[in-house]
């Protein structure tokens, strides 16, 4: 007698295998997201990368995003950034922008457990509580000193009638408020269209801050492009030692071990 015929297989060939997301981050161009098998996504499609060209696939614990560049920390303590660098906020050592998840060296070896992206800035604890800050320092959201009065051609006219408009206060349009990207343009309904995206390269080159800005022969701190150790300075050793770190868009808030707030960066 013949063997029965195998059963068919009646599975739809659009079935979808579901996702349980454990963690999700937003930015102006970037939405990230983890799910419980530690799959990342720059939603809706899994990201691939490894620490070598044809290595396993590494699970992922926290996403986190920035105004223009991600951040990924894996189950092994190593953190992935891309996006935009034009601050140093991949902490690359460099201010150049990456397409696809690349290793933060600077931080290899030493196992991270929580990271934290600002709008340009970027934060991580490693497992022995070190807080390590990395990018933009305009207004002291490194906890470093930094020349708060951006020079005046690093404005443009429209952004500077735009400042004084808002806070109606001409001494205002000194404080720094981030590039010309910063400036939202509100159009009524049937206006004529907003102009055209300025390309990659053309919009680097109206970066006020380039590679100089990244000398370190200087006590104020402009754009720091590496990881960088940042003391908390309190009274006893459960003061000093940071669990926890939080970014804002220009500052960053930090928890210690005795349960005491630091924040520092722009408080306008």
């Amino acid at each position: 007698s013949s063997s029965p015929a195998p059963l068919e297989d009646t599975s739809p060939d659009n079935e979808e295998a579901p996702a349980c997301m454990a963690r999700t981050a937003c930015g102006d161009f970037h939405n990230l997201a983890c799910d419980t098998a530690g799959q990342a996504y720059s939603l809706p499609s899994p990201i691939s990368f490894s620490s070598f060209p044809g290595g396993a696939q590494q699970r992922v614990t926290d996403v986190a995003c920035g105004k223009e560049h991600c951040m990924l920390l894996t189950e092994h303590g190593q953190v992935y950034t891309w996006g935009g660098g034009s601050r140093g906020q991949l902490g690359h050592g460099t201010l150049g922008s990456e397409d696809s998840p690349r290793l933060v060296m600077a931080l290899d070896g030493m196992k991270i457990v929580k990271i934290a992206a600002g709008g340009w800035h970027s934060a991580a604890i490693s497992e022995f509580d070190d807080l390590y800050m990395f990018g933009w320092n305009e207004s002291g959201q490194l906890a470093q000193q930094t020349n708060l009065a951006r020079p005046a051609e690093c404005f443009s006219a429209v952004e500077k009638l735009l400042m004084a408009c808002c806070t109606m206060q001409q001494e205002d349009a000194a404080i720094p408020r981030g590039d010309t990207e910063d400036t939202e343009c509100y159009r009524k309904h049937g206006a004529e269209p907003p102009l055209p995206e300025i390309p990659d390269p053309e919009k680097e080159a109206l970066n006020c801050y380039n590679s100089a800005s990244c000398d370190n022969g200087t006590d104020l701190v402009m754009v720091q492009p590496l990881p960088m150790l940042v003391q908390i300075t309190g009274k006893s050793a459960e003061e000093c030692v940071v669990t926890d770190v939080g970014c804002g868009s220009r500052h960053t808030v930090c928890l210690t071990k005795a349960g005491q707030l630091w924040a520092f960066g722009w408080n306008k």
